[in-house]
């Protein structure tokens, strides 16, 4: 069933057309910037951007339509770390999904904080390349039509082999826009938004019931986004945790005023990743963007589907990022950095680390 809603933004002229279960894509029109060129009151207004999305292009780094520019050096949080070496913003590969926390400096966004949001890391399970699906930690994972991977393709991944997967959560699967295999890892790991949290049991993204061993050094609240690491499967098909790291809660922990956020929604899910609870949500795969009134209410400015066939599509015109790839100073990731467009093909793999 469609479901299409109505708009109330910050930008009197913001112009709204979806229905994420109907297959749509001409979403949302910000006058002047997403969706044309120079900035808009929305990404420039007063406060930080927080964007939470898939990397479709270089030139800085293109999420949600919104170009995001960092440097090549600046660390890249994984909450695996101590496991797995550092991660840096040259590392970046088109179909991982990041999370963002900019601020709006010398007419763009600039990134302040870079978190790489990969829902799983670990072995191999199974492998349909049929249903191109694959099996890790106990959890299906569709791979997207024109989903990238650090070496080879589906028909190379096997039983027991190592994988980092990139893409977005639904209700009984992952998404997967980016597959990256990679050797011998220390330890497996699962991350995703906590939506309940009983003593040392946590329900990520709505579904996902993970045990922690210990009591974690850090307290997490519905809301957080949390990496789990030492991650086994138990006897009764559950997960259980060694060691827990939190990222970050809604709005960046209030830092920000606005979220681009690209899910796969829910529609009355108790929380919303990276914003919290939030009226009005829509069903599907597709990018919401909210913001933080002045009584701090948060509010829907606009909604744009994304498909999962067109995960990589530029937002249409009128819903796309200024085109600032080409300002000086900007740093392409996940290679030499002229992708310069949405779809930025020069640097799709990166160095292939995939956050390893």
């Amino acid at each position: 069933m469609k479901r299409c809603f109505p708009i109330a933004g910050v930008c009197a002229a913001l112009i709204l057309g979806s229905c994420f279960d109907g297959g749509r894509r001409d979403e949302t029109a910000l006058p002047g910037g997403i969706g044309g060129t120079g900035a808009t009151a929305w990404e420039g207004g007063i406060g930080g951007t927080g964007v939470v999305g898939t990397i479709t292009g270089f030139g800085s780094i293109v999420v949600n339509g919104l170009h995001i520019h960092y440097a090549a050096n600046q660390p890249v949080e994984t909450g695996r770390e101590s496991m797995a070496g550092a991660m840096v913003g040259a590392d970046f590969a088109v179909g991982q999904v990041v999370a963002a926390e900019t601020q709006f400096a010398n007419g763009r966004l600039e990134a302040l904080r870079l978190i790489l949001r990969a829902p799983l890391v670990g072995p191999v399970q199974a492998v349909n390349p049929e249903r191109r699906e694959i099996r890790v930690l106990g959890e299906t994972v569709r791979i997207l039509p024109g989903a990238r991977f650090g070496r080879g393709t589906i028909d190379d991944l096997h039983v027991g082999q190592n994988v980092v997967v990139s893409g977005l959560r639904g209700a009984d699967r992952i998404h997967a826009s980016r597959i990256d295999p990679v050797g011998a890892i220390a330890v497996a790991a699962v991350s995703g938004t906590v939506t309940a949290r009983n003593a040392l049991q946590l329900t990520l993204d709505n579904r996902i019931r993970l045990e922690i061993a210990a009591r974690p050094e850090v307290s997490v609240a519905p809301g957080d986004y949390v990496t789990a690491s030492g991650v086994r499967m138990t006897a009764n098909g559950g997960l259980r945790a060694q060691t827990l790291a939190r990222h970050y809660g809604p709005l960046f922990d209030g830092r920000v005023a606005r979220m681009a956020i690209e899910d796969v929604f829910t529609p009355n899910a108790a929380t919303v990743a990276g914003i919290g609870p939030l009226r009005g949500v829509p069903s599907g795969r597709g990018v919401v963007f909210a913001s933080r009134r002045a009584d701090g209410r948060i509010t829907i400015d606009g909604m744009s589907a994304r498909t999962d066939n067109h995960w990589r599509d530029p937002l249409p015109h009128g819903s796309a990022a200024p085109d600032n790839a080409a300002s000086a100073g900007s740093h392409g990731g996940g290679g030499n950095g002229n992708g310069g467009g949405s779809n930025g093909d020069n640097g799709d793999n990166g160095n292939g680390r995939g956050g390893q």
